[in-house]
């Protein structure tokens, strides 16, 4: 519920948090800690599953028994079915749309995951891992990175914004 800075916060939320890379025991649980967050109102997946038909029915059921509002993917390449292209737009599209339409049925926010590409892009839109159709079907894409003058520092940049006004670029350091 706590809010970015020079924004209104907001009422706490249940989540859904699948993590394919960290464990929960073992480092999601104490990262939230250290955050002040609400444990009571975080479910973690603990089985790592492709996002098939059968998984999304299981993650439906799931945010409607815990009330979840928002559902955590990461990293969200990992969740892809078998066979699909990451990098080719008419493989990745019909994933999303299915993702969106989860969202829909059930009024939860998604929130995924990317990495960042290795190499240089010069538009911070096709920075992300996988087709820029993954961020072309999102309303809604933040980066954040370090920032290329000041390794001490980090930003978060808006980088697509469908549904509100551009978000200003924040600076911050970790502690």
């Amino acid at each position: 519920g706590r809010a970015l800075p020079g924004q209104a916060k907001l009422k706490p939320r249940n989540v859904l948090f699948m993590s394919a890379e960290d464990d929960p025991e073992t480092t999601l649980v104490r990262r939230l800690i250290r955050m002040k967050a609400d444990l009571a109102r975080i479910t973690f997946s603990k089985k790592f599953f492709r996002l098939e038909e059968e998984a999304l029915g299981w993650i439906e059921q799931h945010i409607v028994s815990q009330k979840a509002e928002v559902l955590i993917l990461d990293p969200l390449l990992a969740y892809m079915q078998g066979g699909i292209d990451m990098n080719k737009a008419n493989e990745t599209r019909p994933f999303m749309a299915r993702l969106a339409e989860l969202a829909k049925a059930t009024n939860v926010t998604i929130i995924a995951l990317r990495h960042l590409t290795k190499g240089e892009k010069e538009k911070a839109i096709f920075r992300g891992l996988g087709s820029i159709d993954i961020t072309a079907s999102a309303r809604s894409a933040v980066l954040i990175g370090q920032h290329p003058e000041d390794q001490d520092l980090r930003a978060m940049v808006h980088i697509k914004h469908n549904l509100s006004e551009r978000g200003p670029t924040m600076l911050y350091e970790l502690a």
